[in-house]
């Protein structure tokens, strides 16, 4: 009872000793990275983190018996880390944290496919395709269609896409089985099967029971390209959200096959014999099983591991998993997506998987429409010489444009927007000057002055640097000083758009095409300054935006994408933006107002809400003894430090309900903050033993 060990539940050999304690431990309790435990006659509840090895103190002024009764109540591992799969049984949900398993009887469907975050399995048989809550015991399946021939599920940014072999039909649905639209029917899509979505973009992977068997990337717009043609039908595919990989199963379902974005020679990453039924990608891990394997196996890219995942004994294929990893958050803040483009006179969003969502905002003289990427705030010139700001949910109800900048003498050539440190930069070729403007403050400065006709911009914020057109030549600059240089020169006109690659460290430029009449694109790079022509369009390029892989343009034609990888070009959404940048805006990301909007802070017995961009909008909160504020911006809950009968505490509170939640901290507590992605806070104590002491709860 005085030492905590730990047995590997694999190996049953390996029992390794993590520390011994001076007194008989009550309780332990896992917490995320680390434990908390409590040691009997010793006050207090006591924390050792798995990373360091470190034991230190966690509620120092708790009395054994408390520290039980807090432990016991302590929230236990999210129960959202449940790998779903498929079984003889029916579906299976299994906690990876604490083993159990839990079996809905359901016959083996024709194919099946899971929302995990909201625990909605979506099936097919002879009858029709289904949903069923598997959150909810006892709950009846809903009938979303009577098609009784799909073979192909997936689920994707709230939507269902299914496939029909006999029709050649692919086809995407709600949730509730309404808004049904076609995406693609056709003799000549042949036998589509297997599927799988990349969120972020759209695009479908299909697998054909055919012959030659083959697998097809499938646009947002029905457009479809030939990816690859496998040894034999696959009948499972995944794909990596973030990097965009395709993972396939080959050689009749034995192997695993990696395919790289634009490759065309796949890695054979796992070899199976028994056979591999089911693939999913999640939590930045590929998720693999079959009929007559004894467990589901977890590869991770990124190390080459792979590892056995518990799940139901016996043949089993995975579904989905439902824990949010770092690369899932970001994908979620990313998904849905949208382009925003000028047309005619006005702003355009429209949604990038559903082309049919579309908000207008009517703005006369409006041009170069650009998007702020962590507000998402939409900025645009306005009769050339005006910088404007709209929020990003375009409510035409309401005029809350914000001039960010007004040049009276001239035209602004050209605008780029760190959006991380709040400051817009715009070019002025007449009096060659390159500007910029704090947006917090208002406070603008001159960053290069003297320089030949400066036109379009572009950033790079990593490096700190800034790139521009002008005179024939490109420049880089650094944006701490007021140094530059020349990249480059060119015999050709102004460029019409310019973007920069940090995956290349390159420079995309579109030069007006003497011979099509219409643009050509040139790479140069950064670091060799050497330059090469990658690929022409027969209209003119009016917007240019580097993307991982990818280009994405506009032209007369509508919003196209260039794959850097293949050369190929993708028409995403035809017979629009005609003029003006497309950008993605993800969603989570919006506010009414275009900039972060209330900053809040304590005085003497009062905690005050103020408005950045209005002084007169000010909430003030009498709170007797508070003197530290911090706020979750998600849910507007307050977290601050109150002093009462000479004793400091945390209390938490949300529509004016306090709640305390740590009793007794340092009197010198001097810091407190609130990390809104794992809901954590955090508090510096000053003392004797340590300058600065962390603490989370």
């Amino acid at each position: 009872k005085k030492a905590v060990k730990y047995i590997n539940p694999e190996k049953r050999k390996d029992v390794v000793e993590l520390f011994s304690c001076g007194g008989p431990i009550t309780s332990i309790q896992l917490v995320p990275n680390a434990m908390l435990y409590s040691v009997l006659g010793v006050p207090g509840v006591r924390r050792f983190d798995f990373a360091d090895n470190e034991r230190s103190v966690f509620l120092p002024n708790s009395q054994a018996q408390v520290a039980s009764s807090y432990l016991s109540k302590y929230p236990k591992p999210a129960p959202e880390n449940i790998v779903y799969s498929l079984s003889s049984k029916g579906v299976s949900m299994t906690n990876v944290k604490s083993g159990v398993i839990v079996n809905v009887p359901l016959q083996r469907p024709l194919a099946a496919s899971v929302d995990p975050l909201r625990g909605l399995l979506f099936y097919s048989t002879k009858e029709g395709v289904f949903r069923l809550n598997l959150f909810k015991p006892g709950a009846k399946r809903v009938k979303l269609s009577d098609n009784g021939s799909v073979y192909g599920i997936a689920v994707a940014n709230k939507n269902l896409y299914i496939t029909d072999p006999k029709s050649g039909l692919l086809s995407q649905m709600d949730y509730s089985g309404n808004n049904l639209k076609v995406i693609v029917e056709s003799d000549s899509f042949l036998e589509p099967t297997a599927l799988t979505v990349t969120p972020s973009t759209g695009d479908i992977y299909v697998s054909h029971n055919s012959y030659p068997n083959s697998i097809s990337r499938v646009s947002p717009t029905g457009e479809v390209k030939f990816i690859i043609s496998p040894t034999t039908k696959p009948s499972s595919l995944a794909v990596d959200p973030v990097t965009g990989v395709l993972y396939y199963t080959d050689e009749k379902d034995t192997l695993v096959r990696r395919l790289e974005l634009g490759s065309s020679e796949p890695e054979t990453i796992a070899v199976d014999s028994n056979g591999i039924a089911g693939m999913v990608f999640r939590n930045g891990n590929l998720y693999f099983g079959g009929d007559y394997t004894p467990s589901i196996k977890s590869y991770n890219p990124l190390t080459g591991q792979i590892f056995s995942v518990p799940s139901t004994p016996g043949r089993s294929w995975p579904l989905g998993y439902s824990s949010l990893g770092a690369r899932d958050r970001n994908l979620k803040r990313m998904s849905p997506q949208y382009y925003v483009y000028q047309e005619d006179e006005s702003i355009v969003k429209r949604r990038v998987n559903s082309p049919d969502e579309v908000a207008r905002l009517p703005r006369e003289g409006v041009s170069n429409v650009k998007v702020d990427s962590i507000t998402g705030s939409i900025l645009y010139l306005l009769d050339g010489r005006k910088i404007v700001s709209e929020p990003a949910d375009m409510d035409t109800n309401l005029d809350v444009s914000r001039v960010l900048v007004s040049s009276s003498k001239e035209d602004i050539g050209d605008f780029a927007i760190d959006g991380v440190r709040r400051v817009v930069y715009w070019t002025e070729p007449n009096s060659g000057s390159i500007q910029r403007i704090d947006i917090n403050n208002g406070i603008s400065s001159s960053l290069y002055s003297g320089v030949k006709k400066p036109q379009k911009i572009a950033l790079d914020l990593n490096n700190r640097r800034l790139f521009w057109s002008g005179d024939r030549q490109l420049y880089v600059g650094n944006l701490d000083t007021t140094y530059y240089e020349s990249i480059t020169t060119y015999d050709r006109k102004e460029p019409t758009a310019l973007t920069y690659s940090p995956m290349s460290d390159a420079l995309y430029v579109a030069f007006p095409d003497r011979e099509s009449g219409g643009s050509v694109v040139t790479k140069v790079l950064v670091s060799g300054r050497t330059k090469s022509d990658v690929f022409r369009t027969a209209k003119p390029i009016t917007s240019l935006l580097a993307k991982p892989n990818e280009l994405i343009f506009t032209d007369a034609e509508g919003i196209k994408s260039y794959n850097i990888e293949t050369g190929e070009v993708f028409t995403r959404m035809p017979g629009i933006g005609k003029q003006g940048i497309a950008r993605y805006i993800p969603t989570n990301n919006w506010r009414r107002d275009p900039f972060p909007m209330y900053v809040m802070y304590s005085r003497p017995n009062q905690i005050v809400k103020q408005n950045m961009n209005d002084k007169t909008d000010r909430t003030t909160m009498s709170r007797d003894g508070v003197s530290l504020v911090t706020v979750d911006p998600v849910t507007k809950t307050m977290y601050y430090v109150k002093k009462t009968n000479g004793i400091k505490s945390i209390f938490r509170e949300k529509d004016d309900k306090p709640v305390m939640l740590v009793a007794r901290v340092d009197e010198r507590i001097s810091g407190l903050t609130f990390d809104p992605i794992y809901g954590r806070i955090y508090w510096t104590e000053l003392n004797k033993t340590t300058k600065c002491a962390l603490h989370g709860l």
